[in-house]
């Protein structure tokens, strides 16, 4: 009796603390026009590597980014994953093109606060072609891994696993419309995650804007 009372509190609690997620996942969006003024603070926490993608120091903004493909290899899905809260944006793609990579990517990255959108180090993938101008839309720096360096992009492979629980290798994903996308990215984005303490990937991300808003007015204070 009383552990079948402890469980339905503890899913009463994730189920509140997914209902609060997913009204801070909808403000990051809207974050847009006020976060501009955080660039300065994002970029004193970048630094180059030797292998040319961005190293983790603390502060959001760094992406790491892939394609899953569907049904023999013609319809795709874009997989986006910031690496220090494995904050989750997922672009379905009219075909597994650079140019529908481009316009599907600027879409979605473009819903974000641009203070959170520094870099992004994707595969050598024929699909980010044109990521010069994906650089001129969105202000991302992009820079790719090594051949056969899944490593350098361990954030979103991980995350390519655990998206497979929804989107089964084999599937159609043209048939996947953007708003399933949406509620799958937020799935992800509101599941405790042992390598952020159990935390939210959503929860990490709302901590970091508040810390660095609270830093924002010591400075100017």
């Amino acid at each position: 009796m009383h552990t079948h009372a402890a469980s339905l509190s503890v899913n009463s609690s994730v189920t509140c603390a997914r209902a609060a997620a997913s009204g801070v996942l909808a403000a990051l969006r809207q974050l847009g026009a006020s976060a501009i003024q955080l660039n300065r603070i994002f970029a004193t926490g970048l630094k180059r590597s030797k292998v040319g993608k961005c190293q983790v120091t603390g502060m959001p903004a760094q992406w790491e980014s892939d394609l899953i493909m569907g049904t023999n290899n013609r319809s795709a899905v874009a997989t986006m994953v910031e690496r220090t809260s494995r904050f989750v944006i997922l672009a379905k793609l009219d075909a597994p093109t650079a140019d529908a990579a481009l316009e599907a990517m600027t879409r979605e990255l473009s819903r974000m606060a641009p203070a959170l959108l520094k870099t992004m180090t994707h595969d050598q993938g024929s699909e980010m072609a044109r990521h010069a101008e994906l650089t001129a839309r969105t202000g991302m720096k992009i820079y790719f891994a090594d051949p056969h360096s899944p490593w350098q992009r361990g954030s979103n492979e991980n995350t390519n696993g655990l998206l497979r629980q929804y989107l089964p290798k084999g599937t159609d994903l043209s048939l996947v419309s953007q708003g399933r996308l949406d509620e799958i990215a937020d799935l992800l984005n509101t599941r405790p995650r042992q390598t952020l303490g159990w935390k939210f990937p959503v929860e990490v991300l709302t901590d970091h804007l508040q810390l660095l808003a609270t830093n924002r007015l010591n400075m100017i204070n």
